[in-house]
C-alpha cells in the first residue's frame, strides 16, 4: 500500500524530490518504490522530465483504481483506530466498574 500512496503523492505534487520530502523517503528510496511497483504491474506508471513528471497513458488508467485503494485504506485505518479507541474507553469504564 505504501508504493501506492507513494504514486499518488508523486503524481499529487507533479515531483519525486517534493513528494519523497512529503512522505518522509529519500528521493532514491521513492524512486525505487514506484519501480518496484511499475515492475509488479509490468507497465510504466510515470514519465518523467528534467522538471515534471506526468502519468503515462497506462498510468492514466490504472491510476483511479490506485486512488480508490488508498482511499479505501486509509478509511480501514480510520474505523480500526476508532474502534480500538472504543475498545480501550470500554475496557477502562469496566476495570472501574469493577474497582
Amino acid at each position: 500500500m505504501n508504493r501506492y500512496i507513494a504514486l499518488q503523492k508523486v503524481v499529487e505534487v507533479g515531483s519525486f524530490t517534493k513528494a519523497a520530502e512529503l512522505l518522509g523517503y529519500t528521493q532514491p528510496a521513492l524512486g525505487q518504490m514506484i519501480a518496484s511497483l511499475e515492475r509488479e504491474l509490468n507497465i510504466k506508471l510515470l514519465y518523467r522530465t528534467s522538471h515534471q513528471v506526468c502519468l503515462t497513458l497506462e498510468g492514466e488508467r490504472i491510476f483511479p483504481a490506485i486512488q480508490k485503494s488508498v482511499s479505501q485504506y486509509l478509511v480501514m485505518q480510520e474505523i480500526a483506530k476508532s474502534s480500538q479507541l472504543m475498545d480501550s474507553i470500554l475496557t477502562g469504564v469496566n476495570v472501574r466498574w469493577q474497582a
